[in-house]
């Protein structure tokens, strides 16, 4: 009887070691060889020279030694380490309906630059749009003092259904408005880039540092001029076949809601031209609402149909 056993080639159990001590030290803190032993469980000789070699490719920097730091009185001193946030930077583009929005950050999380910009309602042209992302996008890596060379990452979020490649469903005007190959258009600008459902987005960033941190399972809503969702179940983001399982349509269906239009579908024609910016529009509702104004009030406090307990036909006793 012979065992199989997992060949894994120098090459790849190096990434995987350099992978495991970079997630260890991301925060940024500074670090000693013992802190990621202890952390990771790799030996001394490996961790030593995994720290040497992210020295020269730069994504760490050798600091101070401990004893020179004032941390470090008898012995030898440590080696003291810290993750270079300036190693690369990314970058977040908000896609959305009317408003383009683009931020450069570094590795460590800190925006660096940003820029936006508007589309009004007849701007439905696709390669408009295309062209509008990538001037943004290049208006705030300007604003960052960042070259293209540098970026490592884009990921931009738009208000229409993904699968894993970026691409949304054919067939459907919104959809292929809001997203007309963006994959495409933005492969040029970084090494890697994701096209993804805004409200997906969400549903990742709520699991890493929101309420869904330490959840294997959860929703998001987001509420705004209309309605979306993001689902993570036993850790993993639920898309479905082509990305609409987050979708929203199903309230069609739903007496007393009518649809998927949050704000923006409630909205009386006296509210200003449907080009207006997205961000506007809650702030003039609930202004309207305080004005007890009935449209405001509808916007701001959808009537839910009441429920009422089933029927049951009353039937005598038998005999």
């Amino acid at each position: 009887m012979t065992s199989s056993a997992v060949v894994t080639s120098p090459q790849d159990l190096r990434r995987s070691n350099a992978a495991m001590v970079l997630r260890t030290v991301w925060d940024g803190a500074p670090f000693t060889a013992s802190d990621v032993i202890a952390t990771t469980g790799l030996t001394r000789s490996t961790v030593l020279g995994m720290c040497d070699e992210l020295v020269q490719r730069g994504w760490i920097t050798e600091l101070a030694d401990a004893r020179s730091a004032g941390t470090y009185q008898k012995g030898r001193p440590a080696r003291r380490y810290a993750f270079a946030a300036e190693a690369g930077y990314v970058v977040g583009v908000d896609a959305g309906w009317h408003r383009i929005a683009a931020t450069v950050a570094d590795l460590g999380g800190s925006p660096r630059g940003a820029a936006e910009a508007s589309l009004g309602e007849e701007d439905t042209n696709p390669a408009l749009r295309r062209e509008t992302v990538l001037a943004v996008l290049e208006r705030a890596l300007t604003d960052a003092g960042v070259a293209r060379e540098e970026v490592l990452a884009i990921v931009a979020g738009v208000p229409a259904p993904t699968d894993a490649a970026g691409t949304s469903p054919r067939g459907h005007e919104f959809w292929e408005r809001m997203n007309p190959g963006l994959t495409d258009a933005l492969s040029e600008q970084a090494r890697i880039v994701e096209v993804e459902n805004d409200a997906n987005l969400a549903a990742v960033a709520e699991g890493a540092v929101g309420g869904g941190t330490g959840l294997q399972s959860f929703g998001v809503l987001l509420s705004g001029e209309r309605f979306g969702s993001g689902l993570i179940v036993d850790g993993t983001l639920l898309r479905g076949r082509s990305g609409g399982a987050g979708e929203l349509r199903l309230l069609d269906l739903v007496a007393g809601v009518g649809g998927p239009e949050g704000l923006g579908g409630l909205r009386s024609p006296g509210d200003g031209a449907r080009g207006d910016h997205e961000q506007d529009r809650p702030t003039r509702l609930s202004a309207a609402a305080r004005r007890h104004d009935r449209p405001g009030r509808r916007a701001c406090v959808r009537r839910r149909p009441q429920w009422r307990p089933p029927r049951h036909r009353h039937r005598g006793p038998a005999g």
